[in-house]
């Protein structure tokens, strides 16, 4: 929670780190499982470093900026902003 506080004080220092963290480290990262069990099936719980859950939030901001600004993708993929919400079937 601190790095993202950090970052929302201090966005452009933030967003330095984050690029240097994606030129310098290119090496993968050590992810911890555990298993949590429901009796009726296990769910996998990941343990991935805050750091690197930032970076890959903003490779992914990112790369979608960039596709949608070469129009890489059609509109049908990702939700528009005139698009009305989908409303639910059984209220």
């Amino acid at each position: 929670m601190a790095l993202i506080e950090q970052a929302y004080d201090n966005p452009h220092e933030a967003l330095s780190r984050i690029k240097r963290h994606m030129l310098t480290q290119r090496a993968f990262k050590e992810v911890g499982i555990e298993f949590m069990d429901l009796y009726s099936h296990l769910v996998p719980v990941y343990d991935i470093e805050p750091l690197e859950k930032v970076t890959d939030a903003y490779l992914d901001q990112y790369l979608w900026y960039e596709a949608d600004k070469r129009r890489l993708f059609p509109s049908w993929i990702k939700p528009g902003d005139t698009e009305p919400p989908p409303l639910l079937t059984y209220k």
